[in-house]
């Protein structure tokens, strides 16, 4: 029997997002659905061989319904000109302090928006690294020993 709640947060998850080209405008680049995957210690999303001719700045959101929905910003990070690589995390504290701030609480966030704003046909790789909250069901009061 697992000690998970949610099997799909008992592990680490990683999600390659490959290469991407960017637009004029903001480019959403992932959205991690909250309610499937249940709650996380902290997300990242990490970039790497990017080429960057003008700043580009990358946001991760709040999002009021699973695909996004209204957008809070989280946490941001300008990579400048010279920048071939960033990375950029909120952990459990950030998106709780935002969804109290955005007057959310209870409930709070149903997804994370990762995206980037920079320069037309700029590009970069990426990757979002989620570290799930584990959580533990099941026990019983005959689970636990009395400390002697």
């Amino acid at each position: 029997m697992s000690i998970f709640k949610n099997s799909i947060a008992s592990k680490q998850y990683i999600k390659p997002l490959g290469s991407t080209t960017l637009t004029a405008g903001p480019d959403e680049l992932f959205v991690l659905n909250l309610e499937t995957f249940g709650q996380i210690l902290n997300a990242a999303i990490v970039i790497a061989g990017a080429t960057i001719t003008g700043a580009a700045v990358v946001t991760i959101y709040g999002g009021t319904t699973t695909s996004g929905g209204t957008l809070t910003a989280i946490a941001a990070l300008t990579m400048a000109i010279s920048s071939n690589e960033a990375v950029l995390q909120v952990d459990a504290e950030d998106i709780v302090e935002a969804a109290e701030v955005a007057g959310l609480l209870p409930g709070g966030f149903k997804s994370l928006v990762f995206k980037i704003d920079g320069t037309s046909t700029d590009s970069i790789k990426s990757t979002v690294i989620v570290n799930p909250l584990h959580m533990r069901d099941g026990l019983t009061p005959s689970d636990v020993t009395a400390l002697t």
